[in-house]
Order: C-alpha cells, then sequence, then structure tokens
C-alpha cells in the first residue's frame, strides 16, 4: 500500500479474494475486510467455462516418488481422489453434463487460439480467468458468419486440411448462446439488487426458451435444454451456497443513496427496515463529523485570537497539575447523547425522509449522480 501511494488510515474496507495470505494480511495491518463479490461469481462460474487442469493422479506421485515428503503428499493425493471419486458418484449426472459443457468451451477456445496467428486476431481467454472465456465467446457469436464461410471453404479447397479444430454445429452454438445469455456483473453498491436479479433469472426454468425456440424444431433442441438445465440447477446451488446469510451488513443499504433503489424493492420487508435503521445512523455519524470539522475550525479561529495573551501564573499552574495527576492522559468517559445530538439526529432522520421521498419513482436510465448535483443544497 506504501508503494501504491494508498494511507492505510483511510482504507475502510479492504475487498479481498478467498486466500488467506490476503485474510492474515488484514489481520496484521487491522484493516477491515470482506470477500470480494467478483471472485464469488467467479467460483461459480468458472465450474462451467474455466479450462480443467490436469493434475497428477496418485499412481504418477506414488511413481515418481523419491523422499517422505513425496510419499506424503501422494498418500494426500490418494485421500483427495477418495473424497473426489464419492462427489462424483453422488452427483455422477451433474459431473458429466458439466465435463461436456467444457467440452464445447473448448472447441471455441481451440478456433480462437488457431485464429490467433494473423495479424487480425479473434480474441482469446486465459484459463484462470472466466470473464475473458466469456468475452471470448461472444466475440466467437458475433464471428459466427465469417467462421461458416470459413468452414465452407475448407470443404469445398481441402484448404487447412492440416488444421486440428472441429467446425462447431448448430447444436453447439446453441449451447454457447444459452451459456452466455445470463451474464451479470455487480458493482459492489449494486451488490444486493444485481445478486437478487441473477438469483430470479438462474431459478427460472424457462430462461432458454426464448433461445431454443430461436432455432425452430432442430432435432438437437431436447438434448441441449436437458444439458442447459442440468448446468442451470448446478448454478442455482452454488449460487445460494455460495451467498446465503454471507454478505456485509452494509450491502443491505448502501444501494440506498441511489435514488434509483431507494425504494429498497429489492429487500424482503425487515431487511428493508434494517437497512433504513442503518441509513439514518451512518447520515447520523456524517452529520456528527461534520459538525466536529466545523468546530474544530471555530475553536482554530478562537485560540488563534487568543495567543497573543500570555497564559496567568494560576492557569499555569493548573496546567502542570493536571499534567502531574493525569499522566498526560484524560480518562475515558462515554460521551451521553446530548440535546445537540437528539437536535441532529431528528435533522438527519429528517434528510433521509425527504431523499426518500424526492427519489420514490426514479426512472432506472437515471444518471444518479446528476440526480443529486440538482438537488444540492435541498
Amino acid at each position: 500500500m506504501n508503494e501504491w501511494g494508498l494511507p492505510i488510515e483511510k482504507c475502510v474496507k479492504y475487498l479481498r479474494d478467498g486466500a488467506s495470505n490476503g485474510v492474515k494480511a488484514c489481520e496484521l495491518l487491522n484493516v477491515d475486510s470482506m470477500s470480494c463479490l467478483a471472485h464469488y461469481l467467479h467460483l461459480i462460474v468458472g465450474c462451467e467455462m474455466v479450462k480443467k487442469k490436469s493434475d497428477k493422479t496418485s499412481k504418477a506421485m506414488m511413481a515418481a516418488a523419491k523422499s517422505d515428503e513425496d510419499i506424503d503428499a501422494a498418500l494426500e493425493q490418494i485421500a483427495c481422489e477418495e473424497i473426489e471419486a464419492f462427489i462424483e458418484e453422488s452427483c455422477a449426472a451433474t459431473w458429466a453434463d458439466l465435463d461436456k459443457l467444457r467440452r464445447v468451451v473448448e472447441i471455441f477456445r481451440k478456433l480462437a487460439v488457431y485464429f490467433s496467428r494473423p495479424v487480425l486476431v479473434p480474441q482469446t481467454d486465459c484459463a484462470t480467468r472466466w470473464n475473458c472465456t466469456h468475452a471470448m465467446l461472444l466475440r466467437m457469436l458475433e464471428l459466427r458468419t465469417a467462421l461458416d464461410d470459413f468452414f465452407g471453404h475448407v470443404a469445398r479447397t481441402r484448404e487447412f486440411s492440416d488444421a486440428k479444430f472441429e467446425q462447431p454445429t448448430a447444436e453447439l452454438w446453441l449451447v454457447i448462446r444459452c451459456l452466455v445469455v445470463g451474464e451479470k456483473y455487480p458493482t459492489l453498491v449494486m451488490a444486493v439488487p444485481v445478486l437478487r436479479t441473477i438469483e430470479r433469472k438462474i431459478k427460472d426454468e424457462e430462461m432458454f426458451e426464448a433461445i431454443t425456440r430461436s432455432v425452430g424444431n432442430e432435432a438437437f433442441v431436447p438434448r441441449v435444454k436437458t444439458l442447459m438445465q442440468s448446468v442451470r440447477r448446478t448454478y442455482v446451488t452454488l449460487f445460494t451456497e455460495r451467498f446465503k446469510e454471507k454478505l456485509p451488513m452494509e450491502l443491505l443499504w448502501i444501494s440506498a443513496p441511489d435514488p434509483r433503489s431507494a425504494e429498497l424493492k429489492h429487500l424482503n420487508h425487515e431487511e428493508a427496515k434494517t437497512a433504513i435503521a442503518h441509513l439514518k445512523a451512518a447520515v447520523f455519524e456524517m452529520g456528527k463529523d461534520i459538525r466536529a470539522t466545523q468546530s474544530t475550525s471555530e475553536e482554530d479561529t478562537r485560540v488563534a485570537k487568543d495567543s497573543s495573551r500570555p497564559p496567568s501564573a494560576a492557569k499555569k499552574n493548573v496546567a502542570w497539575l493536571t499534567e502531574v495527576f493525569s499522566g498526560g492522559t484524560e480518562r475515558y468517559v462515554e460521551e451521553a447523547p446530548t440535546v445537540a445530538d437528539d437536535k441532529l439526529k431528528d435533522e438527519c432522520d429528517s434528510q433521509v425522509r425527504q431523499y426518500l421521498g424526492d427519489a420514490h419513482g426514479t426512472r432506472v436510465t437515471t444518471d444518479a449522480l446528476q440526480w443529486w448535483s440538482t438537488r444540492r443544497g435541498k
């Protein structure tokens, strides 16, 4: 953080991936942290789109073992394989469908890599990043007409006959179209509204109907629908387990300052009550900071005016005694709410109510920053 010029004292919350070293670093820095939602989504979508790594088997590791450490690693691999075998036996159909989908993605990946040789290249992906796989597939869909023309040329002329790639069938194109149809990506402020939308989307059993109808009564349509419904159910399971009761409380209310979501329709009744309460508390804390800053400025002005007057002997003596008996520190006393605090809280609550009323019915196409700029000073 020092190298990048990021002052740690101004860091409110650090977004990290799920790696243990990131968690440990935040603990050492005493920085509040939360796991990045993007990484949560990457872990879910990666099950279908990211290329699988070819891991060594326990037999290969045991055969190559040259030390006790190598044997321990091989035994650990055996235990992992036993667990994996149990999971695969329990979810045999699901794993088969996921592998089938990965093979489809791999066909398009090989095409993208093959055509990356000329100067004008399609977008290729990185095996560890699902989002660039998604971008690659979208680009391949855009190039479908050109690819069909290319394969037609190959069939007529037998040119490029030595190339090791497979022509995607209409069935494979349909699989890819279904795979990318539900893509949405939330920013942190809009995390809960977008995640709730994604949840409704993937739980919709008819989410592929419009796409499958677009190809007519082809014989492969039932196969594709069966495959994608299996994948959809897997997404639902992974999504539910990943996000069930794991979102920080701040995410419930930080979307409220966006006038488009100020009505909190994406939350249930209890969540909305909690969100409004936290929003009012945050506004009150911000109001106290503003008031303290103003008071400090006024005090600095007064001290500057009084600095020309030398302190009396009595004041010097009191200051010295205070230093002696307090050890240089003041006793901590929890501040009781003052009349000024109560007045400020009422004013903040009134401002929140006025904002929620003004934001009612805001169009979804509204620019939130522009909306706020026109209401500055209200």
